[in-house]
């Protein structure tokens, strides 16, 4: 489920697309999420692959925007 969250814009606005600033986003994501736990795992397997994989999707995002694809 997608979120918006005025702690994450304030984090990315203003700032240089740099891998410290989307692993700070990776942390305040894995912050302001409550996930369930289920059979595929727990809230905080869940939480800690938020905060690896938002990083690396800020990162391929920017990559391709740059090449233009």
């Amino acid at each position: 489920m997608p979120i918006l969250s005025d702690k994450i814009k304030e984090i990315l606005i203003g700032q240089e697309p740099t891998e410290a600033a989307f692993k700070e986003v990776g942390v305040a994501v894995q912050s302001e999420i409550d996930p369930a736990s289920d059979l595929n795992g727990t809230a905080e397997y869940r939480r800690d692959l938020i905060r690896v994989l938002v990083p690396r999707s800020l990162a391929l995002s920017l990559e391709r925007a740059k090449k233009g694809s």
